[in-house]
């Protein structure tokens, strides 16, 4: 079995989204946990109002960030196989079916996959939206994709990893700010076969809309050289907060 674990915190927006795009997959042996970090808003009512039509956990962590969030979640989960998930993505119907087929013919361990951008002003020559294709589906996507043989990482909004390559490296590092994600899946790769899948799941630039887009990729190429240069980040020196834009 198949369990998602989905970090929350003030996600009353979002996450209904995410749990509908959950309940219209093809593929249905999986349990969803979602690991709320004391949300003050009605992330709870919104999670609660799909507990008839999936197989829900809703439990509540000390807010202690996102790595913590997960790995509360993974000690909870009956699956042998893990998904983490960013509240604010979207996935197609088929998504769970085609990625999990593809994670077993391939023999894989832990793997991401590809994304696409769905937010930003709309229409083949808005500036925001050219913007959003550029950075994320086409900048980002390439990098993953040539960095995968070289220097294994993925971003948190869709990370597969089983459940005993999970426990095996201790789970996500929770002293690191920032990056923890990539960290996770550089100790997983060393230890079982990881790549990006040839799939791609929709999510959110809400970010980078609050942030300033220019302001947001200078950010994280800053956060890459600091981790390449000078190890991981684990200080509060780039001011990155869990759940903090709507």
């Amino acid at each position: 079995m198949l369990s998602i674990i989905i970090p929350t915190y003030n996600e009353t927006r979002y996450v209904g989204k995410l749990l509908q795009s959950l309940c219209n997959q093809t593929y249905k042996d999986f349990e969803v946990i979602i690991a709320d970090a004391n949300s003050k808003d009605n992330t709870e009512k919104v999670v609660n109002s799909f507990a008839e039509k999936l197989r829900l956990r809703f439990i509540r962590q000390a807010g202690k960030g996102v790595a913590n969030a997960r790995n509360c979640g993974a000690k909870i989960a009956s699956g042998d196989l893990l998904l983490f998930l960013d509240a604010d993505v979207v996935l197609k119907n088929y998504f769970l079916e085609f990625a999990l087929r593809e994670f077993e013919k391939r023999a894989l361990n832990a793997a991401s996959v590809y994304m696409r951008p769905i937010e930003g002003e709309f229409g083949l020559f808005g500036r925001k939206r050219a913007w959003d294709r550029l950075v994320w589906q086409i900048f980002f996507n390439t990098v993953i994709g040539v960095s995968q043989y070289i220097y294994p990482g993925a971003i948190g909004i869709c990370i597969f990893c089983k459940k005993n390559i999970h426990n095996k490296i201790g789970g996500f590092d929770e002293t690191i700010k920032i990056g923890e994600d990539f960290e996770y899946i550089g100790r997983a790769s060393k230890i079982g076969k990881f790549r990006v899948m040839y799939r791609s799941i929709f999510v959110s630039v809400r970010r980078a809309e609050m942030e300033g887009r220019l302001r947001n990729l200078l950010k994280y190429v800053l956060v890459t050289i600091h981790k390449i240069f000078f190890g991981e980040i684990r200080t509060d020196f780039f001011k990155y907060k869990f759940g903090q834009h709507k």
